[in-house]
């Protein structure tokens, strides 16, 4: 069974091959480029394809790609865009759908990636559902899961980010949770 949350979204833009297609197709390793540059050549890359993708969802994408820091806010690679990109070449004459269906090593890149940019709180998510055998919303009103599972994953967040700048931001984080300025409720979201 594959994980559907991981690999088949109900958004266009979240597929991993989307992300794959972007960095090695839309984007260069040394060139930056607009953001709306990058999201025309993929959109214009999918459009005359079975999968359709919307102008919207190709601009999403790119916002994503700079989230997953697949690309830099000036639109060329990054690290984990050399990896994203290295794992997904491609012959020279493949068609964007090609890039869809991701090898091993693909997937494996993208899980990574995903699970460290907080992906990793819909696996503790799913865990806590399996365990349980239901969630209700009144659960997660009552139960402050969320909270202990982002403030875990702050934490494990602080303890591998060298910059000051992200420490002290993510030390704020943890604080707010444990003051209770930060908290989820399913009404707000």
């Amino acid at each position: 069974m594959k994980p559907r949350i991981f690999l088949l979204t109900h958004y266009q833009a979240c597929r991993p091959g989307i992300f794959s297609f972007l960095v090695s197709r839309c984007s260069s390793p040394s060139q930056s480029q607009s953001a709306e540059a990058a999201a025309s050549r993929l959109y214009n890359g999918f459009k005359s394809t079975s999968f359709k993708l919307s102008a919207r969802a190709a601009e999403e994408a790119v916002r994503m790609a700079v989230g997953y820091e697949f690309l830099t806010e000036a639109g060329f690679w990054t690290a984990k865009g050399r990896v994203i990109a290295a794992f997904a070449m491609r012959p020279e004459d493949a068609k964007p759908p090609d890039f869809l269906t991701l090898r091993q090593s693909e997937i494996l890149a993208h899980l990574k990636y995903y699970v460290q940019a907080q992906g990793h709180l819909f696996l503790q998510l799913g865990l806590f559902i399996l365990e349980r055998g239901n969630v209700t919303e009144d659960t997660l009103k009552k139960e402050p899961l969320l909270e202990k599972w982002l403030r875990n994953a702050y934490e494990w967040s602080l303890a591998k980010t060298p910059d000051l700048r992200g420490r002290v931001g993510l030390r704020e984080r943890i604080k707010a949770l444990s003051t209770g300025r930060e908290r989820y409720t399913p009404d707000a979201h």
